[in-house]
């Protein structure tokens, strides 16, 4: 609805679109995550890649208990082993 909104697409285009999308054709997006207010359900990552599978680095953050800033960018992976 907000792209509706925004006014930068015609309005005829949507003409066809639905206003509301079904919970069956989200779920394949969702994932689940631990948070410091219990596990939580929400869309991962949107972008599908062949050869690096997209993730997120870093936990739910606890709303109010961090600075209002952007991350420090930096490499981070999972630990791996390698034989």
């Amino acid at each position: 609805e907000w792209i509706r909104r925004a006014g930068t697409v015609e309005r005829a285009d949507f003409a066809p679109c639905p206003t509301q999308v079904p919970d069956e054709a989200v779920e394949p997006w969702l994932q689940q995550s631990a948070s410091p207010a219990g596990v939580i359900t929400h869309l991962g990552p949107v972008t599908r890649m062949s050869v690096t599978p997209p993730r997120w680095d870093r936990p739910v953050p606890e709303a109010g208990r961090s600075p209002r800033a952007w991350p420090e960018r930096g490499f981070s992976s999972p630990s791996t082993s390698t034989p």
